[in-house]
């Protein structure tokens, strides 16, 4: 063989091996945000076949009862979806997909209420406190702020305390701050 065979095939040999391994990496990183889209997309189906379910029911007691039914099991569902996307987050939570999929899930009130919402909120806590794109999840919590009584309520004052001290971004910080006021003004309401 001379030596310029040797030189063509190594050649071919470098540049295939890299193809392959640039493939083999944009096919590790596509799983995670292909996965909260699979999850978004059952989630869209349950709620599209809950509201094609649940609408044309009469309102006589028996369409009241198979309406919840019919809730019931659409929660369960969507509680399910909720925390597969946590499980997503808890995998990379620091991630661009992690941080998607929890803003997904925080800008959905009822989250606040399922299994998935406390450590959904603690995650944003713990790792996006301070990360500019936040405002979206704090402006929800802030406006759909759990009650005092419920089990999700101490988190979700805290994420908002830690963005209002921490975030650099002005309109997250605002979005806190605007929260902490809504609280201090029922507080006061509730007082009078």
């Amino acid at each position: 063989m001379t030596t310029k065979r040797i030189i063509y095939f190594f050649l071919l040999f470098a540049i295939s091996s890299a193809v392959f391994a640039a493939n083999e990496k944009s096919n590790s990183i596509a799983p995670s945000t292909n996965r909260l889209a699979e999850i978004q997309q059952k989630h869209k189906e349950a709620e599209t076949a809950y509201d094609a379910a649940a609408g044309p029911l009469p309102d006589t007691p028996e369409g009241n009862k198979k309406g919840e039914e019919l809730w019931k099991e659409f929660d369960k569902k969507q509680a399910d979806l909720f925390m597969a996307a946590v499980e997503l987050a808890k995998a990379d939570p620091k991630s661009d997909e992690g941080f998607a999929a929890l803003e997904w899930v925080l800008a959905n009130p009822r989250s606040y209420y399922l299994p998935a919402g406390i450590p959904a909120i603690e995650l944003a806590t713990s790792h996006h406190a301070a990360n500019p794109k936040v405002g979206k999840i704090i402006a929800c919590l802030g406006y759909y702020r759990p009650p005092s009584k419920a089990a999700s309520h101490a988190v979700a004052i805290a994420l908002v305390q830690a963005v209002a001290e921490k975030n650099p971004d002005q309109t997250a910080r605002g979005q806190a701050v605007m929260s902490i006021a809504w609280q201090a003004g029922e507080k006061f309401a509730e007082a009078e």
